[in-house]
């Protein structure tokens, strides 16, 4: 597993095992970004556009962060 240097993502190559996995999972929830989208998200559905609204960021931001959570 590697740290995509341009946007901090882990990265898989091949199968995970479970400690990859959850390595991925605690290393998508470290940035307070991703965790507040999270937290929104909780809520039910929403758009990047309404999370742009919530967050105070920018649409490209918000979208790279949740990418990285996929």
């Amino acid at each position: 597993m590697a740290i995509n240097s341009v946007d901090g993502c882990l990265a898989a190559a091949g199968t995970e095992s479970s400690l990859d996995a959850a390595v991925a999972l605690f290393h998508s929830l470290s940035d307070g970004t991703r965790l507040a989208i999270v937290r929104s998200l909780a809520g039910g559905e929403a758009r990047v556009a309404d999370l742009v609204g919530e967050l105070g960021l920018a649409q490209s931001t918000v979208s790279a962060h949740v990418a990285c959570l996929r």
